[in-house]
Parts: structure tokens; C-alpha cells; sequence
């Protein structure tokens, strides 16, 4: 019953915003609307903030006011209170803010939907990029998944052929995985790792260096990385550069699916930097 009620409450905040969408596709545009989905799903929860990210990056589902609107979630959601991160941090590490940095800036570079980061600097001077989970992440995540299960089983027996037409079971389940796996960080740590293992000796390309003593579950510490983000190179760089940039993420896409087997699955614009 709480996996029904709780998709009654989701249904009935997006259905409308799922209707407009419907005929701002047959030609009845609605300046509001997208703007209006994105603050739904942020209300609705990092599930949803989750499920607008992979949106973003879908212009053969959504025009493209749609998603441009929805990018804002890859790296601009809401704010967690600046007590609630030093609470986070001191609670996973086991030590006062204080002491693990020398510097920690309370307002977040990125606020994304699992989780946000801030600028820090360890004690010997190095500059990191703390990343801290969301609270209470576990608990909201599995409920909203559950209610789209429950929802995704109802659909099954009232319209299965259309259902089975669309693969939306299989998709979900790909959904569920990884974004439960997506609430360890420790395990994002290990498979940074083992991208840097795969690319070591490649000049052209860079991926950040984990600090295990400042990691744990709910918190990861990096090396912080320099760079533009893809659409600021978009407006920036010239055409030879902007060949050389499309070239380059090519053959590392290539790379990971074809010769390493180990692949970014989430690599929207807020996770892929130029360093010029």
C-alpha cells in the first residue's frame, strides 16, 4: 500500500506536466512547462532529479526546450544545508571538518542528484573535490524506485503487449541497478581507479585521483581537475579545436566499450571537462 499511494502522489504531480508535453509535441507550445517539469522532479526527489539527468541527454525523446531545461539537474539541483554536509562528513570520517581539511568551502561547485561537491584543500595543500550523498539518500531511493516498479507491474497487466513492444521493464531494471550501486562511493572510487589503470600512459586524457583516507560510502575525495565544461567549449573553442575535442572523446568512448570492456554509463555534459 505504501508503494500505491506513494505512486498515486507521483502521478498526480507529473500527469499534467506529461499531458502538456504530449501536445507541446503536437505543435501547442508552453514556455512554462518545461521549466515547471524540472521543478516537479526536484520536488519529487533524487530519483526523479535521476531520472530528469538521463532525460537531459535524450533529444530523440524530449525537444529541445525540454532539454534544456532538464540539464539544469545534471549539475545545478538544490542545495543541501552547509550543516547537514559537515555533519555528513565528520559522521563517515570520524574526524571534525577542521582537521581532515584545511580548507573546505561550504557552498557546493555542483549539486547534482545523488549528492553535491565542494572545493577543499587537504592539510599538505593539495586542492580536492569533496563529494558528499544527499541524507536520508537510501531510504527516499528505494521508495521511489519501488513506486516505479509498482506503477511499471500495473501498466504490465493492463497493456502488456504495448509494454513488452517498449522494453520499459528492461530499462528500469538497467535504472534500479546502477543507481543503487550509483549510492556507494566507494565503489564509484574503485572503478575511478580502474579507469585511470586503463588509460595510464595517455597524455591526452586525465581522470581524477581517489584519496581513501578521505572516501568512504557517503563521501569521496578527489584530485580536483581544471577544465570547460562541454558546452562552454562548444561556445569557446574554435573549429580546429572542436574537431580535436569530438575526435578525442570518439576514441575514449571507443576505447572503453571496445578494448577495456569498462564504460561510463551516466556521461552527460556535467561529467566530461576540457582542459584546453
Amino acid at each position: 500500500m505504501r508503494n500505491i499511494w506513494r505512486l498515486i502522489c507521483v502521478v498526480w504531480v507529473l500527469l499534467p506536466d506529461y499531458r502538456t508535453l504530449r501536445r507541446f509535441v503536437r505543435g501547442d507550445p508552453n514556455g512554462e512547462a518545461p521549466v515547471r517539469l524540472v521543478a516537479h522532479l526536484e520536488g519529487l526527489g533524487p530519483a526523479f532529479v535521476k531520472l530528469g539527468q538521463m532525460l537531459s541527454t535524450r533529444p530523440d525523446l524530449m525537444p529541445q526546450v525540454y532539454v534544456d531545461a532538464l540539464s539544469r539537474l545534471q549539475e545545478d539541483g538544490p542545495e543541501v544545508p552547509r550543516e547537514v554536509i559537515r555533519a555528513t562528513v565528520e559522521n563517515q570520517l570520524g574526524k571534525p571538518l577542521e582537521v581532515l581539511f584545511a580548507t573546505f568551502d561550504p557552498r557546493p561547485v555542483a549539486a547534482a542528484s545523488l549528492s553535491q561537491v565542494h572545493r577543499a584543500t587537504l592539510p599538505d595543500g593539495t586542492i580536492v573535490a569533496v563529494k558528499v550523498q544527499r541524507p536520508d539518500l537510501d531510504r527516499l531511493v528505494c521508495r521511489d524506485l519501488d513506486a516505479m516498479e509498482a506503477g511499471l507491474a500495473l501498466l504490465h497487466r493492463l497493456f502488456p503487449r504495448r509494454l513488452q513492444r517498449t522494453n520499459l521493464r528492461a530499462f528500469f531494471a538497467e535504472f534500479r541497478r546502477y543507481t543503487l550501486q550509483e549510492l556507494d562511493f566507494s565503489q564509484e572510487g574503485r572503478v575511478i581507479d580502474r579507469f585511470r589503470a586503463n588509460f595510464q600512459g595517455r597524455v591526452d586524457v586525465k581522470f581524477p585521483t581517489v584519496y581513501w583516507s578521505y572516501t568512504s560510502q557517503r563521501v569521496i575525495t578527489m584530485s580536483w581537475v581544471e577544465g570547460l565544461r562541454l558546452h562552454e567549449a562548444a561556445k569557446s573553442l574554435d573549429a580546429q579545436a572542436k574537431q580535436r575535442l569530438v575526435t578525442l572523446l570518439v576514441d575514449v568512448m571507443l576505447q572503453m566499450f571496445v578494448s577495456d570492456g569498462l564504460f561510463h554509463a551516466d556521461l552527460h555534459p556535467g561529467k566530461a571537462f576540457e582542459q584546453g
